[in-house]
């Protein structure tokens, strides 16, 4: 036997982990940028770990895009359906993160969806098709729409 997941569940479940309620109580959106070379391990806590950020004070650090109950920081609410009963869930506003102010190019890999802002869990990560090189003094900027989620 084998279960599905109704659009409605699915489309709840996305919306609360970006932050855009609290249901399930899993905190607030943080994206950050991951530096890891390797995919990362899932923890005896059942999150995603492995990942490496830049040191504190380089900038580019986690950017909040997800907060229950103020709107001006939900970041992910553009959620289409399927015909095979999937949701995605992309990004409606354009994501910019801190500019960068180490010495050396910055190799980033991933973008990775932590539940808060200091010491919390990845929830979840994107793996970018090509690693962005970020040079000191620049700006990593995800446009509107370019990060997606997709439940099946």
């Amino acid at each position: 036997m084998s279960g599905k997941v109704a659009p409605a569940v699915k489309k709840g479940f996305l919306e609360e982990l970006f932050g855009n309620t609290s249901s399930f109580n899993l905190g607030d959106g943080y994206l950050g940028a991951g530096l890891a070379s390797s995919a990362p391990t899932v923890n005896s806590s059942k999150y995603y770990s492995g990942f490496v950020e830049p040191p504190a004070g380089y900038g580019c650090g986690r950017e909040a895009v997800g907060k229950y109950g103020n709107s001006e920081n939900i970041y992910f609410n553009n959620i289409t359906y399927g015909d095979d009963g999937s949701v995605t869930i992309k990004n409606s506003k354009e994501i910019k993160f801190d500019t960068y102010r180490g010495t050396n190019a910055l190799s980033i890999k991933y973008i990775v969806l932590y539940n808060g802002s200091g010491t919390s869990n990845a929830s979840l990560y994107f793996e970018l098709e090509t690693p962005i090189t970020l040079n000191p003094n620049e700006l990593l900027v995800i446009p509107i729409g370019q990060a997606s989620c997709k439940m099946l």
